[in-house]
């Protein structure tokens, strides 16, 4: 994973979204401080999306995942599912 800062990518864009589409994954800072991630796309078909879920020792997590989204009313679900799966709080 390659670190940048805000301006670098306002200054490359084009570079690191042809970087990114080739697959390379990015974290981006500003103030050194973590804002957000740049990740390449993962084309999948549904059925393959399936076979994960199925076959995948990940494949549980995945599920509750989509349980807990769909059933909960806390407004802080997204901050808490991201200090859980990356690590990081807001």
């Amino acid at each position: 994973m390659t670190k940048i800062n805000i301006r670098e990518l306002s200054r490359n864009t084009k570079d690191i979204s042809e970087r990114a589409k080739a697959g390379e994954y990015f974290k981006v800072y500003k103030n050194n401080k973590f804002v957000f991630s740049i990740v390449p796309e993962e084309v999948e078909t549904p059925e393959e999306n399936k076979n994960l879920e199925k076959n995948s020792k990940y494949g549980s997590f995945i599920e509750s995942l989509r349980l807990l989204q769909t059933k909960s009313t806390d407004a802080n679900l997204s901050s808490k599912v991201d200090e859980i799966v990356y690590g990081y709080k807001d």
